[in-house]
């Protein structure tokens, strides 16, 4: 065989001998793949991968079943992608942070649990979940604490006041359980003054001559987080009326700022009525401080995650007739401040 002839062969088969390997090792590297295809991110993956971006790294493997149990499955440079057959909820987690689509939208979470955490719709009744989206500002925005809530208590208190606030904080805990609260003999970040009414205005622009308690909550550095609060409780009212006031003004300090219209609220605006907090406003205040609710989120943040918000319900700052009866209620919302009054309905 001539020399020229006999470099061609050669070169052909060290052609061949490269591509062979380089396509055993494209095959060695994607497991699960066909020999002409390359891993890529399909179907649900492929969804997951558009909203997490560079969190969820580049595909491995090919997608494969799972045996044991039908799911699918997909290693990826980041982590593990996986379809739950069971559910129908595409998955991704790195190991201890996970995101899955949802009914409600995508939904986050930590550590070792690969099942997202029950829905609100899961947990809650309807009218519960319609009446969050009443309880917070017409903005639409979430105010809410997130470091420790000193309560300080002022004015001139008597045993029984102080024995209220306990007993307050004592209840409120279980509800607020990733914020501690707690009393302080001074330095508090929520000051609660029994004082008689006409004193109010020293602390607050409370309008309302007849108001009997008011909170002014502000905003903190961050955009929706609580940082301090003021609370004014009327101390000539008996002692029930007191605890009614103070137990509905910390719980507008807390974040609930509207009012609410159901009469076996403590969160109604007149001081006639419920006493204490219903099982309804328990559970509002335990979505309010749910962990999937931050400080700052607007009505889409809300809506995505299955808590259908609208702007707009109400006006605070307004005369409100209630069957008939007129309760005055005074609302401001500028900057990061506002403030709501508690008044008698006649």
């Amino acid at each position: 065989m001539p020399k020229a002839a006999s470099i061609r062969v050669i070169g052909v088969v060290a052609a061949i001998v490269f591509f062979a390997l380089t396509a055993a090792t494209a095959s060695a590297a994607a497991p699960y793949c066909p020999p002409d295809q390359d891993p890529e991110f399909v179907l649900g993956f492929a969804f997951m991968k558009s909203q997490l971006g560079d969190v969820m790294g580049e595909p491995l493997e090919c997608e494969h079943p799972n045996p044991e149990n039908g799911d699918t499955l997909q290693q990826t440079t980041t982590g593990l992608a996986f379809y739950r057959k069971a559910t129908n909820t595409p998955t991704f987690t790195d190991g201890w942070n996970h995101w899955a689509w949802t009914a409600d939208g995508m939904v986050q979470w930590t550590g070792d649990a690969i099942e997202p955490p029950p829905s609100f719709r899961d947990q809650y009744d309807a009218a519960t979940i319609t009446e969050f989206r009443e309880m917070i500002s017409d903005l639409g925005i979430i105010a809410k604490w997130q470091g420790p809530i000193l309560l300080e208590v002022r004015g001139s208190p008597t045993a029984a006041d102080i024995a209220e606030v306990d007993e307050l904080i004592h209840e409120i805990g279980p509800l607020i359980t990733r914020v501690a609260i707690s009393r302080v003999q001074a330095g508090g970040n929520m000051a609660i003054y029994f004082i008689p009414r006409w004193q109010f205005s020293d602390y607050l622009d409370v309008v309302n001559p007849r108001a009997v308690g008011a909170a002014h909550p502000s905003w903190g550095l961050a955009f929706g987080e609580i940082g301090s609060a003021i609370v004014l409780v009327d101390y000539r009212l008996s002692l029930a009326a007191r605890s009614k006031v103070l137990k509905h003004e910390v719980l507008h300090a807390l974040g609930w700022i509207e009012h609410s219209l159901r009469p076996d609220s403590i969160m109604t605006p007149w001081l006639e009525g419920a006493i204490d907090w219903s099982p309804t406003d328990i559970n509002l205040i335990r979505i309010l401080y749910d962990d999937r609710i931050t400080p700052g989120m607007t009505a889409a943040d809300l809506t995505a995650i299955g808590l259908w918000v609208q702007s707009s319900l109400r006006t605070v700052a307004a005369t409100t007739g209630i069957d008939g009866r007129v309760a005055a209620i005074r609302g401001t919302f500028a900057g990061t401040d506002w403030a709501i009054s508690l008044a008698p309905a006649h």
